[in-house]
C-alpha cells in the first residue's frame, strides 16, 4: 500500500512539473519595437523667401563742385525694407544630438530706398537713390537636434552689392551720377528647422549683416568730385526656409 501512494505521489509531482514547463515554454515573447530617430546627416538644396531690412549710411568726402550741397562729413543715415528671395545649398554631419554644418545661400534682395535733399541747401534740390540687388553668405551652422527638430545658430562671411545715386534738377548746375560696388562683411543668425521626411525640410530662419565701407564717386555727368562713403550697416532679414535632403 505504501509502495502505491508513493508512486502515485511521485507520478502527480511529474505531471504537474510537466504541465509548468509546458506551460513556461508556450509563453509568448514580447520585444518593444526600435525607436526611429531623425537623421539629419546628408546633404541638401532648398529655396527661401522672406522680408528684409537694411540701414545704411553715407558721408560726404569731397564737395569741390556746384553739383553738391553737402560740406565733407556731412551726409545721411537712412532705413527701407523689401523682399528677399533666393536658394541655399549645404551639407549636415550629426554626431548623437549635435549636428555641425555648411551652407551657401544666394538671394535676391530687394531694398530701395529714395529721397529728397533739402536740408543742405535749398537752392539745389537733389534726388538720391540707394538700393541692393543681390546678397550671398557661407557660413558654419551649429545645431541640436531632438528627433525631427534641430534648433541652430550661424556665422560667416557675406557679400552684397549696392548702387548709390543722385541727381541734381534744380539749375543752374544740374547732372546726375551714380556707382556701384560689392561690400564683404559678416553674417550671424540662428533657425528651427523641422524634417517632414528623411527627404524634406521645412523651417524658418533669422539673419543679422553687417558689411564695411566703400567709396563712392557720383559726379557722373557733372564736373568735379562728388564722393561719399558708403556703408550698409544693419541688414535684417527673416526667411522661410524648404529643403530637399540627400541621403
Amino acid at each position: 500500500m505504501t509502495k502505491i501512494l508513493l508512486g502515485t505521489t511521485m507520478l502527480a509531482g511529474l505531471l504537474v512539473a510537466g504541465v509548468a514547463q509546458a506551460a513556461d515554454m508556450a509563453r509568448p515573447v514580447y520585444k518593444a519595437p526600435p525607436v526611429a530617430y531623425y537623421n539629419w546627416s546628408g546633404c541638401y538644396i532648398g529655396g527661401q523667401a522672406g522680408w528684409a531690412r537694411a540701414r545704411t549710411e553715407f558721408i560726404n568726402t569731397a564737395n569741390t563742385t556746384a553739383f553738391g550741397d553737402l560740406d565733407p562729413g556731412e551726409g545721411f543715415r537712412v532705413s527701407d525694407s523689401g523682399g528677399i528671395a533666393g536658394g541655399q545649398i549645404g551639407c549636415n554631419f550629426q554626431s548623437g544630438q549635435w549636428v555641425f554644418g555648411i551652407e551657401g545661400q544666394g538671394s535676391w534682395l530687394g531694398v530701395k530706398t529714395s529721397f529728397l535733399n533739402t536740408v543742405f541747401g535749398g537752392a539745389t534740390d537733389d534726388i538720391f537713390e540707394v538700393k541692393s540687388n543681390w546678397l550671398a553668405s557661407v557660413a558654419g551652422r551649429l545645431g541640436f537636434a531632438n528627433n525631427n527638430w534641430l534648433f541652430y545658430a550661424k556665422g560667416g562671411f557675406a557679400a552684397s552689392g549696392w548702387r548709390v545715386s543722385v541727381s541734381d534738377v534744380v539749375g543752374p548746375n544740374v547732372g546726375s551720377g551714380s556707382d556701384k560696388h560689392t561690400h564683404t562683411g559678416f553674417v550671424v543668425g540662428s533657425g528651427i528647422e523641422y524634417g517632414l521626411t528623411q527627404n524634406w525640410i521645412i523651417g524658418v530662419e533669422y539673419d543679422y549683416y553687417r558689411f564695411g565701407t566703400e567709396s563712392y564717386q557720383l559726379a557722373g555727368s557733372a564736373v568735379g568730385s562728388y564722393a561719399f562713403d558708403f556703408k550698409p550697416k544693419d541688414v535684417y532679414a527673416v526667411v522661410g526656409r524648404i529643403s530637399y535632403k540627400f541621403y
